[in-house]
């Protein structure tokens, strides 16, 4: 019997490699493979590809791995074997840390100047879809004017998530690659799943709620990372989180912790309601960057852990990419803009709670007056 030829082999990667590192494995022996490369060698790489490229045919792969042995095959050509093939600095097996997710996003914060100021814009762009939405759910619940905006709000996310995937893994950033339709759809259904889940958990018990929270948490960034379908995305979230729900809620916390204590000193110059409500604003979002580090590091720690999968070395790859460069003078632009759309967003989202107590105190006072003159006639 003729086994299949061994697909890892024909993309030179490991066999617990993320579906990430075979993509980026399939793209540089494409670009790198020419037509002075066999037919025959360029068949195998895209036959390997279409197999381990895409999650359910790798599974019924690996699913025949475990029961043959695989031929190893040289390529059918004269030409010398690939040898500028892509090296990935592999780090060692992590401990998941709560505290060494936070020092890293930390870190960033610092050492990535530009892409930190285009994650806050970013979130405040998000921040400003969520004005009409608050708006509209005050005023007009369950409108479909708040859903499609919302959908807007989860793409402009999930674009922030992959950017800093691709800084992990030293990837070139390419507007078109950043998102697509199909991750557009698969996100929204796992939403609505995930949602259905919690929401079934939180009716019966409060606590089982909770937990379904914790345990899917991750499908969102495993559809974002490894073009996961929305089932595949929620098996997967809740099999690596076996054993990790408290990290997980702890990890949450901790970022609650680091908020409040930082609004100690914004809250010494805003005072009152007012200004604790503008005190959030700025701190949230000033600091939203080092939570979305955090996060993508504390997620491929898991999946490094749980699945023993190979990454390259996000600290290296992270620290030493070559983003956008600031003068001191575009960088200081860059924050005195930030400053000014974080005032007129606390500005203008304040006036919508404030005029929709208004409204409220209004309606109050006009029921009170009818309810009154009823009862002297």
């Amino acid at each position: 019997m003729e086994f299949r030829p061994d697909f890892y082999e024909i993309l030179q990667v490991d066999r617990r490699a993320s579906q990430e590192i075979i993509t980026v494995a399939y793209q540089n022996l494409s670009a790198k493979n020419g037509p002075e490369n066999s037919e025959n060698e360029m068949k195998l790489i895209r036959e390997a590809y279409q197999v381990l490229g895409d999650p359910q045919n790798r599974w019924q792969y690996d699913a025949w791995l475990s029961n043959n042995v695989p031929i190893s095959r040289q390529y059918e050509n004269s030409s010398p074997p690939i040898t500028n093939r892509t090296e990935y600095k592999v780090s060692p097996v992590r401990t998941l840390s709560v505290i060494d997710a936070y020092r890293f996003g930390f870190e960033m914060f610092i050492k990535q100047p530009a892409l930190t100021l285009l994650l806050i814009m970013l979130s405040l762009l998000v921040g400003w879809l969520s004005l009409p939405i608050t708006n509209s759910y005050l005023q007009m619940p369950n409108s479909l004017f708040t859903f499609f905006v919302s959908i807007l709000g989860a793409v402009l996310l999930a674009i922030i998530v992959k950017l800093i995937f691709n800084v992990f893994d030293n990837k070139e950033i390419k507007v078109n690659h950043l998102i697509s339709i199909r991750m557009i759809v698969y996100l929204i259904v796992y939403y609505i799943l995930s949602g259905l889940i919690i929401t079934l958990g939180f009716i019966f018990l409060i606590i089982p709620g909770i937990i379904f929270s914790l345990k899917l948490a991750p499908g969102f960034l495993l559809i974002i990372d490894e073009d996961l379908g929305p089932i595949d995305a929620l098996k997967k979230s809740w099999k690596i989180t076996k054993g990790f729900k408290g990290k997980i809620f702890l990890f949450g916390l901790v970022y609650g912790l680091i908020v409040s204590i930082l609004m100690i000193p914004f809250l010494q110059f805003f005072k009152g309601n007012s200004g604790f409500y503008f005190a959030t604003i700025f701190v949230g979002f000033i600091l939203a960057p080092v939570f979305y580090y955090s996060a993508a590091f504390f997620y491929r720690t898991l999946l490094n852990q749980t699945q023993a999968y190979e990454f390259g070395d996000m600290e290296v790859n992270a620290f030493q990419y070559e983003f956008i460069k600031l003068n001191n003078i575009s960088l200081a632009i860059a924050v005195v803009m930030i400053i000014g759309l974080l005032a007129l967003y606390a500005h203008f989202s304040d006036s919508v709670f404030e005029n929709f107590q208004q409204e409220n105190f209004n309606n109050y006072m006009h029921n009170y007056t009818q309810a009154s003159a009823g009862d002297l006639s």
